[in-house]
């Protein structure tokens, strides 16, 4: 068996408990979307869209049936010595955003639109009469 070691931690992963772990997570990420996009279509939108927020839990699934213990899995946060890294991935896709309309709206600036035309025209003027009945305005 080949063993790899990890430069960061010093700890050695072999290479078939990797491969399990990644064909578990896989497989069950696969099946679990398969079922939840039956369940969005055909029974419950919002049930199958639950299913869907639940996936965030299949890497832990895929660990613990690799055969590894949520121990090793090394959850020692260290927020100090990472600050930097943690606010970049923080307000990153923020920023990203907000940068790409910017310059969507300079390429195209035809589709810039306060006045709520596009959604008058797209929704109707029924839509704008309830936005201000709940006290929102466009």
């Amino acid at each position: 068996m080949h063993n790899v070691r990890s430069t960061s931690h010093n700890v050695e992963y072999k290479k078939s408990k990797v491969i399990k772990y990644l064909a578990w997570t896989f497989g069950l990420a696969y099946v679990i979307q398969i079922g939840a996009a039956y369940v969005c279509n055909n029974v419950n939108a919002v049930f199958g869209r639950l299913i869907i927020a639940a996936m965030m839990f299949v890497p832990t699934l895929g660990v613990l049936l690799s055969g590894r213990s949520l121990r090793d899995m090394g959850w020692k946060p260290q927020i100090k010595k990472n600050i930097k890294n943690i606010l970049i991935a923080w307000f990153s896709p923020v920023i990203l955003t907000a940068v790409g309309a910017l310059l969507y709206f300079l390429i195209f600036t035809g589709h810039f639109d306060l006045s709520g035309e596009y959604l008058t025209v797209s929704a109707g003027p029924e839509v704008l009469k309830q936005m201000e009945e709940q006290g929102v305005t466009y």
